[in-house]
């Protein structure tokens, strides 16, 4: 099976539950944070290409995407895309944010809605849309530890960034953990810092950095 992100980051809270409820079956799981949702980050459940961006009655904006293997096609709702409709994406990669003014998110409370569907393409209500909770079981959260594959646009992102600390850096993934974790006489001695920065592995702190070359 692909790899599988939660849709938000550790901390993220369950609002609302696939199945019936007082207003008619909710055909989605609602996702939040206390304290706020508006402006959170919302991230691909798995790779796949993005179908729809934009308008969607009821969501005020939406975006939907189609997942090869027979994983499924999956909808974020009451967000702001940050996608474009064909773009191919990476599982854990940040698609959207949540939109945080009632007045144009369908008229909710800000938080994130994500349905999945069986197939490739969207499903009306009804059997074809399943549960995604049970579907996350195994997830990893979006933004913690490398096991997400870097795509060689981020790679050269973080290559732009961090190069100019230590002259040209390794042409993949592998390469710049290396890098990073002193591996080398040369990059040795300038990065042994690199290997508990802030209490942390040098894992984790290649994941910080990643975020914020890919999100700033």
């Amino acid at each position: 099976m692909s790899a599988r992100f939660w849709p938000l980051a550790r901390g993220h809270v369950v609002t609302s539950r696939f199945g019936p409820r007082d207003d008619g079956y909710h055909y989605g799981v609602d996702f939040g944070r206390p304290g706020g949702s508006g402006g959170l980050a919302a991230h691909a459940v798995q790779a796949g290409t993005v179908d729809k961006a934009g308008q969607a009655s009821g969501f005020g904006q939406w975006v939907c995407v189609s997942h090869a293997d027979g994983a499924g096609y999956t909808v974020y709702g009451h967000v702001i895309p940050e996608v474009r409709a064909g773009q191919v994406v990476e599982a854990g990669q940040r698609i959207a944010r949540i939109n945080p003014d009632s007045a144009t998110n369908g008229g909710v409370a800000p938080h994130l809605h994500l349905e999945w569907h069986r197939g490739r393409v969207w499903a009306p209500p009804g059997a074809d849309r399943v549960d995604p909770l049970p579907m996350l079981a195994d997830a990893a959260y979006p933004g913690e530890g490398t096991d997400a594959p870097m795509t060689a646009a981020e790679v050269k992102q973080i290559q732009d960034f961090i190069k100019g600390f230590c002259g040209p850096i390794g042409s993949d993934a592998k390469d710049i953990r290396e890098q990073l974790c002193g591996q080398g006489s040369r990059d040795g001695g300038q990065f042994t810092g690199w290997r508990q920065l802030g209490g942390k592995s040098v894992v984790d702190a290649l994941a910080d950095i990643r975020n914020k070359v890919l999100n700033r």
